[in-house]
């Protein structure tokens, strides 16, 4: 079975994304970028989707950086970053 692994602290996040995705793929939750990284050392993984701000706090040498860390790891993962949602009416 293909996997998903969900980066983040928000749970209503991670049920979405399981709940989009349960019939084709298991969903893991991380609720830190180290605990992710151990996730992805024991694991083979299709996508990763993870927390923005969780990305930022993972390495001091910015987003860029991050990333590489987690490719480093795992080259093949596909990674979708997850931003909040804009609240209305503002730019």
């Amino acid at each position: 079975m293909r996997s998903i692994l969900v980066v983040t602290k928000d749970k209503d996040d991670y049920r979405i994304i399981r709940k989009c995705h349960r019939s084709a793929y298991r969903v893991d939750l991380a609720p830190t970028s180290d605990t992710a990284l151990n996730m992805l050392h024991h694991r083979r993984y299709d996508y990763l989707f993870m927390d923005i701000d969780l990305l930022r706090a993972s390495e001091a040498g910015g987003l860029k950086t991050a990333l590489q860390a987690l490719w480093q790891v795992f080259p093949t993962i596909e990674i979708v970053v997850m931003c909040p949602k804009r609240k209305s009416g503002k730019p």
